[in-house]
């Protein structure tokens, strides 16, 4: 299975590459080798959901998702976005002379975020009741603008 996918280089354009299940694994497993926490999670009906958002500091909004079933690529409708999981989540900001951080919630809370990608999670191989866990695990890994404090 080959799939041709829309990526960021540092000169920020948009470059198409060919991206097979090998160049998937391989890209998790330099991931996993640096330390970088990649969420997985085993559903009810033993399917593998594994979950990557690539952006880190001081460029977090610069990433992309990896999203694998059982090690086969999905694309996510929400590609160079934060998911919209609910979470809480920290802006940084400039007041002044002073650096300041606030605290606030965001994002769909597990029933409504399901309904809104349900077209999306419908075209998955999953059963319904597996819909909660790919939210789970994509929550695991979702991000908000203005909180890694890159570009303060």
């Amino acid at each position: 299975m080959e799939s041709m996918m829309w990526m960021f280089t540092g000169d920020g354009v948009k470059h198409t590459e060919k991206r097979t299940p090998e160049w998937y694994q391989k890209t998790l497993d330099r991931y996993r080798e640096e330390g970088v926490r990649i969420a997985t999670r085993q559903t009810k009906n033993e399917h593998t959901l594994t979950c990557l958002w690539t952006g880190s500091f001081p460029n977090l909004c610069r990433g992309e998702w990896l999203f694998l079933i059982d090690g086969i690529p999905y694309q996510v409708p929400f590609q160079y976005e934060p998911a919209d999981t609910f979470g809480r989540y920290c802006r940084d900001y400039w007041d002044g002379e002073d650096e300041r951080e606030d605290y606030y919630e965001s994002g769909f809370g597990r029933d409504k975020w399901i309904k809104k990608y349900h077209k999306w999670l419908h075209s998955l191989p999953l059963a319904p009741a597996e819909y909660r866990d790919v939210y789970r695990v994509i929550r695991n890994q979702d991000w908000r603008y203005e909180s890694c404090g890159g570009c303060v």
